[in-house]
């Protein structure tokens, strides 16, 4: 249904050759639109909201068909899907380990946890906060933070996707920042060395 509010929104307040360069407005934007366009003409708004919630069903029915679950939810549609940009370039052994896929994500750009989508037509997440953190600056031990999809680089480490599923979800882990808590909760010590060795 707010899909195809914003489609409204958009043709009423939108020059027509911008339409295809913002395909979403904000959740406020179209709130406000709906309580002025109530307030001018409310009988043109309830035949708005209706003919919108009808179109909203025949989408729902179209998109239902192409999919196989027959529970279908919105997090099932609204998936977050990173594909690696250099996955061709992997050894084959590591190619089905570089992309974090199938995770449910409920809400949207207007929602705790933003997650935006494109259109409609195009559900899967493509936006959203990579990084969160809460942040207790009276005992910054109690810091818990959040990143996707993992604390490594490399397809290789157990660690490169390990987040992913936390950050899907909406849980977080502890971010140290005592020395003492840093060095007891490390599993990993890299080091740089000018000489060009490392371990």
């Amino acid at each position: 249904w707010w899909s195809e509010l914003q489609k409204a929104c958009r043709v009423e307040n939108l020059p027509e050759h911008l339409n295809s360069l913002i395909p979403l407005l904000h959740a406020h934007a179209v709130t406000h639109w709906l309580q002025d366009k109530n307030l001018k003409n409310p009988r043109a708004t309830a035949q708005l909201l209706k003919s919108t919630l009808d179109g909203a069903g025949v989408l729902v029915q179209k998109l239902h068909k192409k999919m196989t679950q027959s529970d279908l939810t919105w997090g099932q549609v609204h998936q977050v899907n990173l594909f690696h940009a250099l996955k061709d370039k992997f050894d084959p052994s590591l190619k089905q380990q570089v992309d974090a896929t199938g995770g449910a994500s409920g809400g949207d750009g207007a929602t705790l946890n933003a997650r935006w989508y494109a259109s409609f037509e195009q559900t899967q997440v493509t936006g959203g906060a990579s990084f969160r953190a809460v942040v207790d600056t009276s005992d910054w031990e109690m810091t818990k933070a959040i990143n996707f999809p993992g604390q490594s680089a490399d397809p290789r480490s157990a660690n490169y996707k390990d987040l992913y599923p936390l950050w899907v979800n909406g849980e977080s882990i502890a971010l140290h920042f005592s020395q003492n808590a840093v060095h007891s909760k490390g599993v990993q010590r890299i080091s740089i060395c000018s000489n060009g060795s490392s371990n």
